[in-house]
């Protein structure tokens, strides 16, 4: 999805560069801080899962970006 929304007929190299810009710019500097409130909500227990998926994905692309 995020490939989708990012680079639209774009080279393989161009896309992959974008991606990491993209999320880079947008998405790093935040979601763990976002991820740990949700998981920390006692009252939130549907969204306390999201965040643990999300956190998850998350490093997961963190990780895929930085090995690059």
């Amino acid at each position: 999805v995020m490939r989708g929304l990012i680079v639209e007929g774009e080279a393989p190299e161009a896309s992959f560069e974008a991606q990491q810009q993209f999320f880079l710019a947008y998405l790093a500097p935040w979601h763990a801080a976002l991820c740990a409130v949700l998981i920390g909500a006692e009252q939130a227990e549907f969204y306390r899962g999201v965040a643990r998926f999300a956190a998850a994905f998350f490093a997961h692309e963190t990780a895929y970006f930085e090995l690059a």
